[in-house]
């Protein structure tokens, strides 16, 4: 019945699909990149680890299929449309028209076969050349990948590939076959056709960050551009030029033709205060950080602020004076950016100290809720839900220990009744006769759950915290300087304290 119904309507079906598909790619592209340049607790949470094991590559994988097949697949959709045309003239008529999906299957084979490589090239890079936001580290990398497909766009490669790509219906005279083989066999070759035309430029991504949406939709309006504007050929020309202008651009933007300043600290350098406040800034580095921040703690009863309607904070900041601009963002992880503010540039590098107050309704960090396991031989210390992830239990010789608590935080409740979190309590000791036990702000929490791999999982209805977020029990400010290279990030934090 509904092989029927698509054969009856398979124009509009296809006309469909060539309209759905690449808005469901951006159903999840979209969101997952807005996300990784916010709190990163959404759809790109996954991203937030160093440890390159199954799911984390499968997941990055299916995040390059997923880009590539919405951005190229609105390219072929002239191919696509003429050739189920053809075929639905033919003595089978429309059901014939349905071997254009097999020819839409072996042209994606092809860009999801690059989706792969590009996954492996991005493992392959690692840390040493991508920053953790998926852009390269150092400018020179950009200026090479920019020249490289500068030069690309004017070799005669190039021109073959974008010629067989600007007359799908030359292709089908050349290639033309009415079995669904063959048809799979046409999209492949048109597939390495189109990647032979535009490899260079997905390239570009790792210049413009694989996940920054402006870098995205530039590159689909430059492939679009190329493939179905009336200009001819002369496009690539065009676009060779403008490639060269963005790389000349790049070097005059950036200190020193592409080193990454010396002042960039690595990711472990950063000096952190409030919470952590043993961490102490490295001596021999003159970058623009935080110095200080206080108070280092600020009190909260039910997740809110204790007895003030706002709060004062006070930071200190050194090496700051070569600055072109100065932005404080303040953040609660779990709820997300507070507040973002232009810092005066301070006139020297010595110690400059700034304020700012916070309304207290701002910062609900939500309940506090609390868990521990009880075991025949023992219990366990309290932890709280939402306790910051560098600060866990350390193995101290007792049997039974809770050493960690997930995740930091809990995602807004978007309004289902039956919806819950998922919690995660690790440690040493546990067994089949230990029980979870759980507080909310001092009240018993019914904790149902079950153990594996040396941790209780369990499910806490949103009912159970009155319907809010749990936030991670910490404040962060984010320094970010801009200089002539690219902008150092510099963190503190405050302790949120029952």
């Amino acid at each position: 019945m509904l092989v029927e119904l698509i054969v009856r309507h398979e124009r509009r079906f296809l006309i469909a699909a060539l309209i759905a598909i690449p808005l469901l790619c951006a159903a999840w592209i979209v969101p997952m990149a807005r996300d990784m340049y916010g709190s990163m607790s959404g759809p790109s949470a996954w991203m937030m680890t160093r440890a390159w094991d199954w799911p984390h590559v499968t997941l990055l994988a299916a995040m390059w299929t997923v880009m590539m097949v919405g951005m190229m697949l609105p390219t072929v959709a002239p191919l696509l449309l003429i050739y189920a045309s053809i075929l639905r003239q033919s003595p089978e008529g429309p059901r014939a028209a349905l071997r254009v999906y097999p020819m839409a299957g072996g042209y994606l084979a092809v860009w999801i076969g690059f989706s792969l490589l590009a996954t492996f090239a991005q493992r392959a890079l690692g840390e040493t050349v991508l920053t953790p936001m998926m852009t390269v580290r150092s400018s020179l990398v950009a200026v090479v990948l920019l020249v490289t497909a500068a030069a690309y766009q004017i070799t005669p490669i190039k021109e073959v590939c974008l010629t067989s790509c600007r007359s799908p219906m030359s292709f089908i005279m050349r290639h033309m076959r009415l079995d669904a083989a063959g048809a799979f066999r046409m999209g492949v070759t048109h597939g390495v056709y189109c990647l032979g035309c535009c490899w260079a430029l997905m390239m570009l991504l790792f210049a413009g960050g694989i996940m920054n949406l402006w870098t995205i939709a530039a590159l689909m309006v430059v492939v679009l551009v190329e493939k179905i504007e009336p200009f001819g050929l002369r496009t690539r020309n065009v676009n060779a030029l403008g490639l060269l202008v963005a790389a000349v651009w790049v070097i005059f933007s950036t200190s020193g033709c592409g080193r990454t300043p010396s002042s960039t600290p690595a990711p472990d350098q950063y000096a952190q205060f409030g919470l952590n406040a043993k961490a102490s800034r490295p001596k021999d580095r003159a970058y623009p950080q935080i110095v200080g921040v206080s108070p280092d703690t600020v009190g909260v009863t039910n997740g809110r602020i204790d007895g003030a309607d706002h709060f004062d904070v006070t930071y200190a900041v050194e090496n700051a004076s070569t600055l072109t601009k100065l932005q404080l963002e303040v953040w609660v992880h779990g709820i997300g950016r507070l507040k973002r503010m232009d810092v005066d540039i301070p006139a020297d590098d010595g110690r400059h100290e700034y304020s700012f107050f916070l309304e207290a309704k701002q910062v609900d960090v939500g309940p506090a809720v609390k868990f521990r396991v009880t075991c025949p031989s023992g219990d366990t210390d309290w932890m709280s839900l939402g306790h910051d992830r560098e600060v866990r239990g350390k193995p101290d010789g007792r049997p039974v220990q809770l050493l960690n608590v997930g995740p930091d935080h809990t995602n807004p409740w978007s309004g289902q009744p039956g919806e819950a979190v998922l919690v995660s309590l690790s440690g040493r000791g546990f067994d089949k006769d230990c029980t979870p036990e759980g507080r909310f702000n001092d009240e018993p929490l019914t904790v149902t759950g079950y153990l594996q791999d040396r941790a209780f999982h369990a499910q806490i209805a949103y009912r159970s915290l009155d319907f809010r977020t749990v936030g991670s029990r910490y404040l962060e400010l984010k320094l970010v300087a801009y200089s002539t290279g690219y902008p150092v990030e510099n963190t503190a934090h405050v302790a949120f304290t029952e």
